[in-house]
């Protein structure tokens, strides 16, 4: 019996040890279980400060091409406040830009216009010319003597209007 009873504590014992066991395991696989969710809370935290870091320096290089840029346009706006104007200004000096009326007029008008004008001053300047030899010839040599040709006037009909008028040579003849 001592032999039975020395199995049946045996076996108590192996139940034991093996509830002991099984306890043991399962604290074992509940650790586990719990170091794998710490673990994997630390990976998503770490994953998450990593990806706040990367968005921060994405907003600082943002930040920092978009102060760049409002330099650059500001810059460029300074540097061509004054430059076009100017350019513009060339342009309109050296006739890019002209005004399509007053290049008529300068094109065909005032050159027609100082073409009549010359004509005009070149009859004036050649009946001066023609006054002027006429004084001279009658204070060298004395009041003409006039010699009408054809009828009377007095007594001849009123001429047609329309009718040329003879040149001043064929009407008079001068003698000295």
């Amino acid at each position: 019996m001592e032999q039975a009873l020395l199995e049946v504590m045996e076996e108590e014992e192996l139940a034991s040890l093996r509830q002991r066991q099984r306890e043991f395991e399962e604290l074992r696989q509940a650790e586990l279980i719990e170091t794998q969710r710490l673990e994997e809370k630390e990976r998503r935290h770490t994953a998450e400060k990593e990806m706040r870091k990367r968005q921060e320096k994405e907003a600082l290089l943002l930040q920092k091409e978009t102060a760049e840029k409002v330099a650059a346009h500001t810059f460029a706006k300074s540097y061509l406040k004054d430059l076009v104007p100017a350019v513009f200004s060339q342009l309109e000096e050296t006739g890019y830009f002209y005004d399509p009326v007053e290049r008529e007029i300068e094109s065909s008008f005032e050159p027609w216009l100082m073409a009549e004008a010359e004509k005009q001053v070149m009859v004036q300047v050649t009946a001066r010319a023609l006054l002027d030899c006429l004084i001279h010839d009658i204070v060298m040599n004395g009041p003409p003597k006039i010699k009408i040709e054809g009828p009377s006037p007095i007594n001849s009909p009123v001429q047609n209007v329309e009718q040329e008028p003879k040149p001043v040579n064929d009407l008079l003849s001068v003698t000295p």
